[in-house]
């Protein structure tokens, strides 16, 4: 008979070959599919990676707001918050240029085009 903490580690172990198993299954569907064998250029890995960056700002952005202290950010999280929108168009801004896209006219043709959206653009929030 085990003991209470031998049951703890005989669960340990065979949560985490599960959960190997898993990890190891999913690999195996994604290399199947020809995700292991992409062969980005460097350009393409530059402008991922400045996605990426852009997508991290966000979550940045958001992680500030999550966890403010009250209703209405205090001074120094609306700062912050300020600081990660910044990054966002900052780096966006630096992409679209490196990409030769024109912003400006791809802005306001967006903006043109939400302006005819339907509330919530279709969308329940």
């Amino acid at each position: 008979m085990l003991s209470e903490t031998e049951e703890e580690i005989v669960a340990f172990e065979l949560e985490r070959n599960v959960l190997n198993y898993l990890a190891d299954s999913c690999a195996q569907i994604s290399r199947e599919h020809g995700f292991h064998d992409i062969d980005y250029s460097k350009a393409e890995a530059s402008t991922i990676a400045a996605l990426a960056l852009i997508m991290s700002e966000g979550a940045e952005a958001l992680e500030v707001y999550r966890k403010r202290e009250s209703k209405d950010l205090s001074d120094s999280e609306f700062l912050k918050f300020s600081d990660e929108l910044a990054d966002i168009i900052i780096r966006t801004f630096d992409l679209s240029a490196k990409l030769h896209i024109d912003i400006g006219t791809a802005i306001i043709r967006k903006m043109e085009k939400n302006r005819f959206r339907p509330h919530l653009h279709g969308n329940k929030f």
